[in-house]
């Protein structure tokens, strides 16, 4: 099982991987990341960014 985590200022119940933008590192997709602790930083980052009260760290598990 690998454990994947997604930062974000909504709560998600699945990826939405269609969405975002066209300029990041490798385009429009759903970025995921191994570690916790850095899925953590980025959502206080984008909160900042953002001006928003809601950061959310998903959580998602896979066989």
């Amino acid at each position: 099982m690998i454990v994947l985590y997604h930062e974000t200022t909504l709560r998600l119940e699945q990826p939405l991987a269609c969405v975002g933008r066209e300029d990041l590192d490798f385009g429009k997709g759903f970025y995921l990341t191994r570690l916790r602790d850095q899925a953590e930083r980025w959502a206080i980052r984008v909160q900042l960014i953002r001006l928003s009260s809601d950061a959310w760290i998903n959580m998602y598990e896979f066989d």
